[in-house]
């Protein structure tokens, strides 16, 4: 009765592919990262302008004449 057990050649063949495929899949991992860092980046600029720009709204609130404006009922 035979076994099938592999041969250490075939074990390190086995082994070194794994590897590579865990390689591959890191470099892509990392490749998301940065993509998303980048988002990230233009997501936390836009939400300081909007910060920015609300803070200069509530800093000089608009000014309004109650004689320049109409009533509701016309």
């Amino acid at each position: 009765m035979t076994t099938n057990t592999p041969t250490p050649e075939e074990r390190i063949t086995e082994l070194e592919t794994v590897v590579m495929h865990l390689q591959r899949q890191v470099e892509l991992l990392n490749e998301v990262v940065i993509d998303h860092r980048a988002a990230l980046d233009v997501l936390k600029q836009q939400a300081d302008r909007l910060e920015h720009q609300l803070e200069q709204t509530e800093e000089s609130p608009e000014q309004r004449d109650p004689l320049d404006e109409v009533p509701p009922h016309y």
